[in-house]
């Protein structure tokens, strides 16, 4: 549940004697991190949830570790007041700057008041919404997004996490962990009996409802829910959205690696699991990335009637030994499983170090062929390969559909000779139809058995509440509609849906390998408004 967000060197740095009183900056679900201001932000009785500040606590963090839970730990106590109904929070660990409480069962719901007080200094009070349910799924980088943290039900003493390498099955039971369902009969600062909750809740697992077995209290941890699910058939991959609906209250996406065979995914990429897991746990990969781009370069950076355009065929490539996190970034392992979608609000910069690049020689020049003749993408600095094909007003010169293979010749000192064939599709339009009724993305062209990913902002909230989402369905379907829990997630817009943006785009990818790279792809990117 812990978000870690300042380390032991710096919690010691700090380590002195309060003077002022505690100052409170947010309250949130402890598990997805919801954001003030968007539609499904609330703290729900029984859950466990985050107060972010200053001087809430002893510097050093303190962790309740004996039951029942205490309502006060190292000085720290938390007071919420509902109307005319005060209740103490029941403290799960605090700190200077973070501490964890459960909110009691027996709150009311509506606007809430919580004061914190440290060594007898009183916080003013923070005003933050309690709903009936405000669901939460608890994620492996305790931040709220990315890999849900839950088990793969093999037997009653076999349940590993699910992961890369461990990927559920359709039809197999996996349990989710979570907080928010809402309130329960009992004790909350004790092991909470384990019982189901009678809630409409529902799960979609890329995009497709699962089926519910048991929705309620662990059974294992105060403040903490497990919601246990059948995978539904037909949905597989590396990061299969994961989404918990109550009513219309809608948690955090997450994602699940799910198989149809075996225990390891394969990402929408073409990436196995196992390929993605050792990219985020090594120093360095050596990639290779080669990139066909059609893009328009618009008059006075205005596109659309009466403007002069100039469409540009270039290529690109690009060999270097990376960090991890710039192997991930190139390879989308974010993007979902057709017919599906991710909501996530703006990262924080990455704790991680920046690993610096360095630059592979793959030969001193790219040889490309395809229907319209050969071309050469040729070396321009250290790693770096770049050729212009084609500027004009005609918008296709070059690069028009069909099968494009590109060699290295005999290689370089670094990287082995290599070919690859992709096949740069139809010319790709789309279309946003907004209405009072939906959101529907339609579009023709494209590889028909590709994927295509449509990328959406809405315009911030009064509060400043922002989120972007991330969608993609197959080519062949030629339409998707936006889902309700992706609208119930975003700031509040107009009725029509004006303040949506979305972009939409093919991804046509094609792996491939030689001698000193561990990741090779070959790409088309069409950059036309």
């Amino acid at each position: 549940m812990k978000r870690s967000l300042l380390q032991g060197a710096v919690l010691a740095a700090m380590a002195m004697t309060s003077t002022a009183a505690p100052q409170i900056n947010a309250i949130l679900n402890a598990a997805s991190y919801t954001q003030p201001g968007l539609p499904n932000y609330g703290i729900a009785p029984g859950s466990t949830f985050v107060v972010f500040g200053t001087e809430l606590g002893p510097a050093a963090l303190q962790v309740a570790t004996d039951l029942p839970f205490p309502t006060a730990l190292a000085g720290t106590s938390m007071r919420v007041t509902v109307g005319t109904t005060t209740v103490n929070a029941i403290i799960v660990y605090t700190s200077a700057t973070q501490a964890a409480a459960i909110l009691p069962s027996n709150t009311p719901v509506g606007t809430g008041y919580l004061a914190v007080t440290y060594q007898g200094r009183t916080s003013q009070a923070g005003a933050f919404r309690i709903l009936q349910s405000a669901p939460g799924l608890l994620t492996q980088n305790q931040a709220g997004s990315g890999p849900v943290l839950a088990q793969n039900f093999i037997t009653a003493t076999d349940q590993p996490r699910n992961g890369l390498t461990h990927a559920a099955h359709p039809g197999q039971v996996v349990t989710l962990w979570a907080t928010g369902l809402g309130p329960a009969a009992g004790n909350d600062a004790v092991v909470p009996v384990q019982q189901d909750l009678n809630l409409n809740l529902q799960v979609l697992i890329g995009g497709q409802r699962a089926v519910v077995r048991h929705k309620g209290r662990s059974g294992c941890c105060a403040g903490l829910d497990q919601i246990v699910i059948e995978i539904p058939r037909g949905v597989e991959g590396c990061s299969v959205p994961v989404v918990v609906r109550v009513d219309d209250v809608v948690s955090n996406f997450a994602s699940l690696s799910i198989a149809a065979t075996g225990d390891v995914c394969t990402a929408g990429s073409g990436l196995s699991g196992a390929d993605l897991e050792k990219f985020q746990g090594t120093a360095r990969i050596s990639a290779g990335t080669i990139g066909l781009n059609l893009a328009v370069d618009c008059d006075t950076n205005y596109c659309g009637p009466g403007s002069t355009n100039v469409y540009v065929e270039s290529g690109s490539a690009s060999f270097q030994r990376l960090g991890p996190f710039a192997v991930l970034d190139q390879t989308r392992p974010d993007a979902p499983s057709a017919g599906s979608c991710f909501v996530s609000v703006p990262a924080s910069p990455s704790p991680i170090p920046y690993v610096p690049q360095e630059p592979l020689d793959a030969g001193p020049v790219l040889n490309l062929s395809g229907p319209g003749g050969t071309r050469q993408i040729v070396l321009r600095s250290a790693g770096f390969y770049s050729g212009q094909f084609s500027a004009g007003a005609s918008q296709v010169q070059y690069l028009q559909p069909g099968q494009y293979v590109v060699d290295n010749g005999t290689g370089g000192t670094d990287v082995g000779p290599f070919r690859t064939t992709l096949t740069v599709p139809k010319m790709f339009t789309s279309t946003v139809q907004r209405s009072a009724a939906g959101v529907i993305v339609t579009w023709t062209g494209g590889n028909p058995s590709g994927v295509v990913v449509m990328d959406g902002t809405v315009a911030p909230s009064l509060s400043g509440a922002s989120v972007r989402f991330t969608c993609a369905e197959r080519v062949s379907a030629g339409q998707f509609t936006i889902p309700a829990e992706v609208l119930l997630s975003v700031p509040p817009d107009t009725p029509d849906h004006a303040g949506l943006t979305i972009s939409a785009y093919p991804l046509t990818v094609a792996l491939f390998r030689a001698t000193g790279l561990d990741l090779g792809q070959f790409s088309f990117h069409s950059f036309i408004p």
